[in-house]
């Protein structure tokens, strides 16, 4: 009896070692197989988790990146030159090169459309290189070698058409109304005359004559032109806070500038239909507002 029931509890004894051993044996098998499948998981939702964060960083910083879209606002100055002329109907002046300048503001509706304000100091004028032959009394000829200039104080208003993704270009066309600042006559006039004797005598005058009073004192007409808009510099969040802004634009006036007037040398009245003509080409700084 006592043999048989050490026996029982060796049998007891080595039958709980074996199941503990199969069991220990399958709980690793257990673990090392959810080890491998938590791994597979991880290693698929990590780049998922990584793939929508970059997404979303790109999405972010496509919608704040730079677009060259046309602020709201702009104000800035401009510079350049003018070539100037006058369309008489009997004379043919010359055309004359001055300077322009002045500041400018833009309001605009939409990336399409706009409305552009400026005030420029604008110096037109002619050359004039003349010569005339008369027979009444003892007058004979007359010839001019002098600059005309007249100074405005020009302001524009057009609308504007823009074109163009990255580097925006425009169509502009509209009005413009000047107020006479000054008007004068620089250069030298020779007058030639017939004595009683039958000889020819010149007799040059040095001109610097004030035609203030002898000029309208306002002047308006249309304007229109193109141009472009160049970035200078970007902030990803706000765009383009300074854009090169380059200009060509001409401009025709409606009114009659030049007043009936008498030649103080000659004594010959004059009464010409005069209307000026002006090509500008223009840089400028703006600034987004």
């Amino acid at each position: 009896v006592i043999v048989m029931k050490k026996g029982f509890i060796q049998i007891l004894v080595l039958s709980l070692v074996f199941f503990n051993a199969i069991s220990l044996k399958s709980f690793a098998e257990y673990s090392v197989i959810k080890a491998k499948a938590v791994g597979e998981s991880f290693r698929f939702l990590k780049p998922q988790k990584l793939f929508f964060k970059n997404n979303s960083f790109n999405s972010n910083l496509g919608s704040n990146a730079y677009k060259n879209d046309i602020p709201k606002f702009q104000i800035g100055f401009s510079m350049g030159a003018n070539l100037s002329d006058l369309i008489q109907d009997i004379e043919d002046p010359q055309k004359k090169l001055g300077t322009i300048y002045g500041i400018l503001g833009i309001y605009n509706i939409n990336n399409d459309y706009g409305f552009q304000l400026e005030l420029n100091f604008s110096e037109f004028g002619v050359v004039n290189k003349e010569s005339g032959v008369t027979g009444s009394g003892t007058f004979g000829s007359i010839a001019t070698d002098a600059e005309t200039t007249y100074d405005y104080l020009t302001v524009p208003i057009m609308l504007k058409r823009y074109f163009g993704v990255d580097i925006k270009f425009y169509l502009n066309a509209g009005l413009y109304y000047s107020f006479l600042r000054s008007a004068q006559i620089v250069g030298e006039q020779t007058i030639g005359t017939i004595n009683s004797s039958g000889m020819a005598i010149e007799t040059i005058y040095d001109l610097h004559d004030d035609l203030y009073r002898e000029t309208l004192s306002n002047d308006y007409g249309v304007v229109g032109g193109f141009g472009g808009l160049f970035p200078l510099g970007s902030n990803i969040r706000r765009g383009p806070k300074l854009q090169l802004m380059l200009d060509a634009r001409y401009s025709y006036g409606f009114a009659d500038i030049t007043l009936e007037t008498t030649n103080k040398y000659s004594g010959i009245t004059s009464d010409l239909t005069s209307k000026n003509s002006v090509f500008q080409i223009k840089a400028g700084l703006l600034i987004n507002w």
